[in-house]
């Protein structure tokens, strides 16, 4: 897999050379978004480096599985015949293997290392106290997809207060940072690169599956539509690693929110249960895990946030499982889709639109950067809905609405169309005009874009141009 972006985290985890103490870094993320890879490029700066792997969740999985999985990894990577009883036992052996020099202690997907047993942070505690945290030059990091467990077991432990070095939640690669993946085609356009992203998100897996000898619409076909395609049963894959028993839950909240946001009152009535804390928490485990994002609603008079808060799905590869893979897996697996072009299914160009949004939303940073804010102006950023009212009879959504110090609002239209035509320029002084605001407030006009635009467009002054080529 080829390694890109993280420049910021490598220099994180590398600042922790040269403590008097060794350092405990916790590292969490959605399943293929880089974790492992990360701490594995990250260990080519040390002169030892174990990893241990938590065995993933399965039927009738006891904890004592997961010992007797560690016994079988201690066995093999030390040549060893001892068979160890508790975790303690564990921890206790694996640093008497590790010598006085630069080495890198990985546990990878801890979360399923201590998922069904109670006393696994207990022992991890006391591991630390009394064997790693002596050592120097040694550097523990503990990683896992299931970033709920980890908050609850791990971040807000009593037991590691204080013992934490550093947290580090890994999120999808920018765009900026995936053009890299694109070097061995010089010919791909931009509009195909942001195309494919659409569906794979700036998740590194997903993008390192692309086939530079296919067309785009080839590989998401390959990918997605082909029983053998990678995305094609990856969602069961890791809603069933990360939430286990509880999989159908998650499953029917995400499924409600694949047309638009939702409160949490509204997805309760969706799936039809009664809302209670529980689902709050469910809610709050997709945001965790990266899957969903908490949309505040602001006011434009103010800045502040309203009462009432929005959950949307963010990862683009899981609405387009959702839209166009999970409906039609029945046809899939019976050959109707083999010669099925991706123009031919319902929807999909302005479905790719919205996922376009999406990406834009996932890398707003870079939008502010081009715009030439000051990010410390910023006062909200998001997608803006004016519903009718009897006082105000406009109704008008706004793509992405920045709200900036002085008085500034940036309204955003984003269009992801092969020929972007004069007709956009139309639709975003109208919905400027219907937008209800305090008059001492000055609008900004953008048009974020992939394609083609008219002459028209490129011609005006009026608007600021963020295109493709500028994003990516």
């Amino acid at each position: 897999m080829k390694f890109i972006g993280r420049k910021h985290e490598l220099e994180i985890l590398n600042s922790h050379w040269g403590k008097r103490t060794s350092s405990l870094i916790v590292i969490r993320g959605r399943r293929r978004i880089g974790k492992s890879t990360l701490v594995e490029k990250f260990s080519e700066s040390a002169d030892c480096y174990f990893k241990f792997e938590g065995l993933a969740p399965a039927e009738n999985l006891k904890k004592i599985s997961q010992i007797e999985h560690m016994n079988h990894l201690l066995q093999r990577r030390f040549k060893s015949k001892k068979n160890l009883k508790t975790w303690l036992d564990i921890f206790e052996f694996i640093n008497s293997k590790i010598k006085k020099q630069k080495t890198v202690l990985f546990f990878d997907e801890i979360s399923w290392m201590g998922m069904d047993d109670a006393n696994f942070p207990g022992y991890l505690k006391i591991a630390w106290d009394n064997f790693f945290l002596k050592n120097d030059k040694l550097i523990v990091v503990l990683a896992g997809s299931v970033s709920a467990w980890i908050e609850k077991n791990i971040l807000m432990h009593t037991a590691f207060v204080g013992r934490i070095s550093s947290t580090m939640t890994l999120p999808q690669l920018s765009l900026e940072e995936t053009k890299s993946f694109f070097d061995d085609d010089k010919n791909l356009s931009t509009y195909d690169k942001l195309k494919f992203l659409s569906i794979a998100g700036g998740v590194p897996k997903y993008i390192n599956e692309y086939k530079f000898n296919k067309t785009v619409n080839q590989n998401i076909h390959q990918l997605c539509f082909d029983t053998n395609g990678l995305l094609f049963n990856e969602f069961d894959r890791i809603f069933n690693d990360i939430f286990n028993r509880r999989s159908d839950i998650y499953k029917k909240i995400v499924e409600s929110l694949i047309q638009k946001p939702l409160t949490l009152s509204e997805i309760c009535r969706f799936i039809k249960v009664k809302r209670n804390g529980n689902y709050k928490n469910y809610l709050n485990d997709l945001v965790v895990a990266g899957f969903l994002k908490k949309i505040d609603q602001f006011d434009i008079l103010t800045g502040e946030p309203q009462k009432v808060s929005y959950f949307k799905i963010c990862d683009n590869y899981l609405r387009f499982y959702l839209k166009y893979i999970d409906r039609f897996k029945k046809q899939i697996h019976n050959g109707q889709f083999k010669n099925r072009t991706l123009e031919n299914l319902a929807g999909f160009d302005s479905f790719i639109g919205y996922q376009f949004e999406n990406l834009i939303f996932n890398n707003l940073d870079k939008i502010i950067n081009l715009l030439d804010i000051d990010p410390n102006s910023v006062i909200s950023a998001g997608s803006y809905s004016q519903k009718k009212s009897t006082r105000n009879k406009n109704g008008t959504q706004i793509d992405l609405l920045i709200h900036c110090k002085p008085n500034i609002l940036y309204v955003c239209e984003i269009k992801f169309k092969k020929n972007v035509g004069d007709d956009v320029i139309r639709q975003l002084f109208q919905k400027m005009e219907k937008l209800k605001k305090p008059k001492y407030m000055t609008l900004k006009p953008v048009l974020i874009y992939a394609g083609e635009a008219s002459s028209k467009i490129l011609d005006q002054s009026e608007i600021q141009l963020i295109s493709a080529e500028d994003l990516i």
